[in-house]
């Protein structure tokens, strides 16, 4: 699996125009925890940014779906394999409306959800995604 980030920033979002204030990370990661890949959404129906998952992990053994409940450290040395498939548009639901009718937001071209502003984000400290054990 590709080497992602450890640490990411916590970052905090202000609307420069209407002051709309959101923390949300402002662009894809993998977070370790869950094992997927998360991004951050804008909601069309009340204008809020929020993270949803946008992976669904599939354990394989010998090229064939597997179940990670299954998964030993003996089958550990087996040919196991992770892979991921994008989730389905509606299985990403708005965490404040629980609608499906989002689109993905960027820290780099994404502008205010509730008016249009410009997003101006502080990191106020770091956010572990991957534990060493």
């Amino acid at each position: 699996m590709k080497d992602h980030p450890k640490i990411i920033e916590k970052r905090h979002y202000t609307c420069t125009k209407c002051g709309y204030k959101v923390q949300v990370y402002g662009e894809m990661y993998f977070d370790y925890g869950c094992h997927n890949f998360i991004a951050t959404f804008s909601c069309k129906r009340c204008n809020i940014l929020f993270e949803g998952i946008i992976s669904q992990r599939k354990w394989l053994r010998n090229g064939k779906p597997d179940n990670v409940n299954e998964i030993s450290l003996k089958s550990l040395r087996e040919n196991i394999q992770l892979t991921f498939d994008l989730a389905k548009r509606e299985d990403i639901m708005c965490l404040n409306c629980g609608t499906i009718d989002n689109n993905v937001w960027n820290k780099n071209s994404g502008a205010c959800p509730k008016c249009g502003g410009e997003m101006i984000y502080s990191v106020d400290g770091k956010i572990k995604v991957k534990y060493e054990y």
